[in-house]
């Protein structure tokens, strides 16, 4: 994509950008992608180190009964519970297939699929809660977090 980019600029710029009545508009608008790319470049960046500092911290966090418990005093669910929860709201909104795949990371990296939430919910009682889409979704994360 860059090299295609590139190619655009410099025929633009072999050509004046006067030969073509919208050659100044494509330019800029052709930068103005490029340099968007690069920012997203930089946030994908930041995005991949913070990942990485959670994740040297994560499985000592996950791994303790003690802090789930503490956080669903706090927050009334667990990584794991919102984890659950938010993939399958993301079935519903975007229609893809559950992927449980933080849910996954969690559970590998020791969270707890025994604690409760406020509600004396388990992570897993959580796809109990989508009606008749429950056991579908029940199904898919027994089998992602091989639990079967």
């Amino acid at each position: 994509m860059d090299r295609l980019l590139e190619e655009i600029l410099a025929d633009i710029g072999e050509q004046g950008g006067d030969a073509c009545p919208y050659g100044a508009s494509v330019r800029r608008r052709l930068t103005q992608i490029q340099d968007f790319r690069e920012e997203v470049a930089e946030v994908f960046s930041i995005l991949a180190v913070i990942a990485r500092h959670i994740q040297r911290r994560l499985p000592t966090y996950v791994s303790n009964r003690d802090v789930g418990t503490e956080v669903v005093k706090q927050l009334g669910n667990t990584p794991l519970h919102d984890t659950i929860e938010a993939d399958i709201e993301d079935v519903y909104a975007y229609g893809d297939r559950p992927k449980f795949r933080v849910a996954k990371l969690l559970h590998d990296l020791g969270a707890d699929v025994t604690v409760r939430n406020v509600r004396g919910q388990t992570p897993l009682d959580v796809v109990g809660n989508y009606g008749q889409d429950a056991e579908y979704f029940r199904n898919v994360l027994a089998e992602v977090l091989d639990l079967r």
